[in-house]
């Protein structure tokens, strides 16, 4: 194993981020009973609720199974375990990897349900799910069975199993960085839409009160003829002024009742969208980590040589792991961001 990662703290910390996964297991379990056991009045459940769940609690099966078993992370002096040398790697590293993406996946159809209902006005039918269903579990099941079989898992973190790099950028971190990037435009234009249709309704109430107060005034000033035509200048124009504010009265109610009906939604469906902002956050985070850090640093180490030299010295002079920690920092990832991916939920 590599030295520089046997940091007696970093350890505790990792299972630390595993018992706040115990604790989001059960809350997740206790919500699925509920949603059971109680009416759909008290709970609101959805299919979609209920998925995400699932892929919540997947995912943190990939901590909770390593935490229980405390196994073996080195397979010798230099060489870390991996899904073929150690099955409860295999078996925690596939739970971790396939609730990543269920979870994503989901989002990604839940923020497109939305932005259909909200956006077009329509409910989405069992017809839709069904599609969804399809979709969603080929595509998950196809991109962790291709990172399984092309990248694997090993242990990267303390006691627990991840993707390796090499391989995984196109069957799994990009797949998972372009659903949340497409669920974070979804999110966006549903948004606008929101924001555009409370606009109109409130910059068409005030002219259409405008309008009514002029018909209004005018109504009796102009004069007929008497013979049943109206040539009077005044009247054509109390009477053009009148079909105006009748029509700026119909778009007026139709942008209140557009407002009215993405009020409603909204109010329904606030928890939603909060949980899909929330997921869009932690991807782009994770992805961050993953792809852009990983990567550099994994290139500043094979390329800048001399920054690995402090290290290296340290470690032939005094043979100290721990004397020798704070020479790691230009070669490797920050403990910080690495116990911060593992608590954030998708590490």
């Amino acid at each position: 194993m590599d030295p520089a990662k046997r940091d007696p703290d970093f350890k505790g910390m990792t299972d630390g981020a595993a018992w706040v996964h115990v604790l989001g297991f059960i809350l997740c379990g206790f919500l699925l009973i509920s949603m059971a056991i109680l009416p759909v009045s008290a709970t609101r459940r959805t299919f979609l609720n209920i998925i995400l769940l699932v892929g919540i609690m997947l995912l943190e099966l990939g901590f909770i199974i390593p935490l229980a078993r405390q196994p073996e992370q080195c397979h010798n002096a230099i060489t870390p375990n991996d899904m073929n040398t150690s099955t409860t790697c295999a078996f925690s590293g596939a739970f971790a990897a396939f609730g990543g993406m269920t979870l994503v996946t989901w989002i990604l159809i839940r923020a497109f349900f939305m932005h259909l209902q909200i956006v077009w006005d329509i409910t989405p039918t069992k017809y839709h799910f069904l599609g969804a269903n399809i979709a969603a579990w080929t595509v998950t099941i196809g991109l962790v069975s291709a990172v399984l079989a092309h990248a694997g898992v090993s242990f990267r973190f303390g006691g627990y199993c991840h993707v390796n790099h090499t391989g995984s950028i196109p069957t799994y971190w990009a797949w998972l960085l372009a659903f949340g990037g497409l669920a974070f435009v979804l999110q966006l234009l549903t948004f606008a839409y929101c924001i555009k249709v409370y606009l109109q309704a409130a910059l068409l109430r005030a002219p259409t009160h405008a309008l009514s107060n002029s018909a209004a005034s005018s109504d009796g000033t102009g004069t007929g003829t008497g013979t049943g035509t109206t040539t009077d200048p005044a009247a054509a124009r109390k009477n053009s002024a009148a079909a105006f504010s009748a029509q700026s009265r119909t778009r007026a109610r139709a942008a209140r009742a557009a407002a009215r009906r993405v009020r409603q939604v909204l109010q329904l469906q606030w928890r939603s969208l909060a949980i899909v902002a929330l997921a869009i956050f932690t991807t782009a985070f994770v992805c961050v980590v993953f792809i852009v850090l990983d990567n550099k640093q994994e290139k500043l180490a094979l390329t800048n040589t001399e920054a690995s030299v402090p290290w290296i010295t340290c470690m032939i002079l005094t043979r100290d792991n721990e004397r020798c920690l704070g020479e790691t920092g230009p070669i490797v990832i920050s403990q910080r961001i690495t116990v911060a991916t593992l608590f954030d939920g998708f590490g």
